[in-house]
């Protein structure tokens, strides 16, 4: 989505929302509550309603969820 595609619908209306402290939701996650300065950005397509978040890099909000997410295996 972040191309200004929709992998579902193949449309090309992609809105976003930059994440930032004064729009931050609170997001609490398996293992814990994601670090301030964590708002992640959002992505949805205005023609199908598919929805994205992405997580900023950093702030040790990934290595939290490699710690308490179950891994989805790869699958043929």
């Amino acid at each position: 989505m972040k191309n200004g595609i929709c992998p579902q619908c193949k449309g090309q209306e992609v809105y976003c929302s930059a994440g930032n402290s004064a729009s931050q939701e609170a997001i609490i996650l398996k293992g814990g509550v994601l670090n301030k300065g964590a708002a992640p950005e959002k992505y949805v397509c205005g023609t199908c309603g598919y929805l994205e978040y992405y997580l900023p890099l950093g702030n040790g909000n990934l290595e939290m969820i490699r710690e308490h997410w179950d891994r989805v295996e790869v699958s043929s």
